[in-house]
């Protein structure tokens, strides 16, 4: 089970990080979160139909298996579904963004954020500090929105 912990986990981080670049992206967490809560749900069923005594399993710390499937199940869902709508997109269109302002997050580890007038009004898109110090505030950059297989669309800088 830990290495299906740090499986997830890592999957999670990887959805985490590229989430801003939804133009949508309350809806996909959402959907993506719900295909996870039914996919875990369904396993449990069959799995405990085949192995007897999983519905009393309790770990160390008292939790039964069920809850732990959904946590594992969502966190992998949440990168995997990013994974899935980005690897082949449907379609791309690109453009010209303005950059509206700079910002950088963060103390320890700095989070270098330019906001664009996009699609949906402003977004704020983060590509890394490279990025960040080549441009400035009314620039015009290059971005595609891609819609990707799952039907939600994203910006990618550089035509990737």
């Amino acid at each position: 089970m830990p290495v299906c912990a740090i499986a997830a986990f890592t999957l999670f981080t990887y959805g985490l990080k590229n989430i801003d670049k939804y133009t949508h992206w309350i809806s996909l967490s959402f959907t993506i979160v719900t295909a996870a809560f039914l996919f875990a749900t369904i396993l449990y069923f069959v799995l405990d139909y085949y192995i007897s005594g999983l519905d009393s399993y309790k770990n160390v710390k008292n939790v039964g298996f069920y809850p732990q499937l959904v946590v594992l199940t969502i966190f992998s869902f949440f990168g995997l579904g990013q994974i899935v709508n980005e690897a082949a997109p449907v379609s791309r269109s690109c453009k010209s963004y303005p950059i509206v302002r700079k910002m950088i997050r963060g103390s320890r580890h700095k989070d270098y954020r330019v906001i664009i007038l996009g699609k949906g009004g402003l977004e704020e898109l983060s590509y890394g500090k490279s990025f960040y110090d080549h441009h400035k505030e009314g620039d015009r950059i290059d971005l595609c929105l891609a819609k990707g297989m799952l039907g939600y669309e994203y910006y990618v800088y550089g035509g990737k």
